[in-house]
């Protein structure tokens, strides 16, 4: 569960509550698009784009699931996943690869660098 959050993450830029609380409704997986409910403002409510093979991991862990009484994608009988349980099995991933720690929210700006050395405008990235 935590390593299809974080990759979730990585693909979007999105923050890790706004992740935590998707919900099956929010995959479109015919259109390839992503809702991602905003957790500061009324615009920070968007719609994007997500690659074929993410969406496709999406849709087998949701398939191999059972649901939540509430919908949510990423909860374990009615409990949301924690910001805790995530970063501890990244720091377990990171000292399996003897690589520097990191944590989801590091994701979150890799996201950003990635997005503008390939020549993205910055206004993209403050909808």
């Amino acid at each position: 569960m935590s390593s299809l959050l974080l990759l979730i993450i990585m693909v979007t830029g999105a923050r890790f509550t706004e992740i935590q609380k998707m919900k099956r409704d929010d995959f479109n997986l015919p259109n390839n698009q992503v809702h991602i409910p905003g957790t500061n403002t009324q615009t920070s409510d968007r719609l994007i784009s997500m690659d074929h093979k993410t969406l496709s991991r999406v849709k087998n862990f949701i398939n191999s699931r059972p649901h939540d009484i509430n919908g949510y994608v990423f909860s374990e009988h009615g409990t949301l996943i924690t910001n805790n349980a995530v970063n501890k099995a990244l720091k377990r991933a990171c000292k399996q690869l003897n690589i520097k720690e990191i944590t989801a929210h590091s994701l979150r700006h890799s996201f950003c660098s990635v997005f503008l050395k390939g020549v993205q405008y910055i206004i993209f990235l403050n909808d």
